[in-house]
């Protein structure tokens, strides 16, 4: 089954696009940046959608996941400090 949502990119920003109409359906927001490092993150979403996720539902599941992802990155940036190794 060919896929319903890709994952472009459209002004310098990876979003979610419907397949039929090349509509943006998603756009990170900016909280999250430094959480999606490459468009195979948002290819999770998309799959998502593909499957009959609710957006609602898979949105709010994807945001969780990357907001966790986030807090742990930075979690072990605190823990290490400056110099890379454990305090």
């Amino acid at each position: 089954m060919p896929a319903t949502h890709l994952v472009e990119q459209r002004d310098g920003r990876s979003c979610i696009v419907a397949a039929a109409t090349g509509q943006v359906i998603y756009t990170p927001p900016d909280f999250l940046k430094g959480a999606i490092t490459s468009q195979a993150d948002l290819q999770l979403l998309a799959e998502a959608l593909d499957r009959g996720e609710r957006y609602i539902d898979a949105v709010a599941a994807f945001e969780g996941d990357r907001s966790d992802e986030l807090r742990a990155r930075r979690a072990v940036s605190a823990a290490l400090g400056r110099n890379g190794r454990a305090r």
